[in-house]
């Protein structure tokens, strides 16, 4: 029996862990996007501008 609560404890763990891991890499792409494109604006027609 505790070995089964120390298994659900562990995969608990391990789903805390990759949803850190997902919220870091979101972060980290909303910032390499912004770098990218964040200088640049996109009107209704969709031409893209320098600000």
């Amino acid at each position: 029996m505790e070995s089964a609560i120390t298994y659900v404890e562990l995969i608990h763990t391990v789903e805390r862990m990759t949803d850190n891991c997902k919220n870091i890499a979101e972060s980290v792409m909303d910032d390499i996007n912004h770098r990218l494109v964040g200088h640049y604006t996109t009107d209704p027609q969709g031409v893209v501008a320098a600000k």
